[in-house]
């Protein structure tokens, strides 16, 4: 009897750690998103995307955790339009579901509850959907995009930088995604993207 009310002791001990080092959490914010192309000449901005997403981050020391994470994340870019016809934007947005990892160490304590952590988040997408907007001269005309007929790869990798501040279960962070696969289906043209995001999140 008093081993069964040891080992009932033990796993309630267990089973409150492991609680205590795991959160599910809620993130929103947006994607300063661009692209990277081979041809330096093009005049390319960035534009605003939407960034949902949910996380589960599990502890693995007092300053180090993993938070895998899924994303619906916008990319894409703003081509420049200025010739002898006129001036203009075209716009193109990228929909994608995302899988991504983070990597966390809080490198100093805030408060009692808080810290500010370096991250590394390597991530691995597939385009949905997309929209290119077309707007010249106060016309404006849009069309979805076709991955498969305008010659774009659906999936996308690679690994963001970023830096974040916890306060209590609320957080905020900045990260710099680079990514590393060609999205262009053309082997003779690249296409990178690019984004920074700015998120804030909710841990339960």
């Amino acid at each position: 009897m008093k081993i069964l009310k040891l080992s009932l002791v033990l796993a309630l001990l267990i089973t409150s750690a492991n609680i205590a080092y795991t959160q599910i959490g809620v993130r929103a914010g947006v994607n300063i998103a661009t692209q990277s192309l081979d041809d330096d000449d093009t005049d390319l901005s960035s534009i605003i995307g939407l960034n949902l997403g949910v996380t589960y981050e599990h502890a693995l020391s007092y300053r180090l955790s993993i938070q895998p994470e899924l994303h619906f994340i916008q990319k894409g870019t703003k081509l420049d339009i200025d010739n002898i016809f006129g001036s203009g934007e075209f716009t193109t947005t990228l929909n994608y579901i995302e899988l991504a990892v983070m990597g966390k160490y809080t490198i100093t304590d805030i408060g009692d509850d808080g810290g500010l952590y370096l991250s590394v988040t390597p991530h691995l997408g597939l385009g949905l959907s997309g929209r290119y907007k077309v707007e010249f001269e106060g016309e404006s005309e849009t069309e979805d995009v076709d991955f498969d007929d305008d010659g774009l790869n659906r999936m996308d990798f690679g690994v963001g930088f970023g830096l974040g501040a916890s306060f209590g279960n609320i957080y905020i962070d900045v990260r710099y995604n680079l990514g590393l696969a060609n999205v262009s289906d053309d082997a003779d043209f690249t296409i990178y993207n690019r984004g920074i995001l700015v998120g804030v999140g909710y841990k339960f």
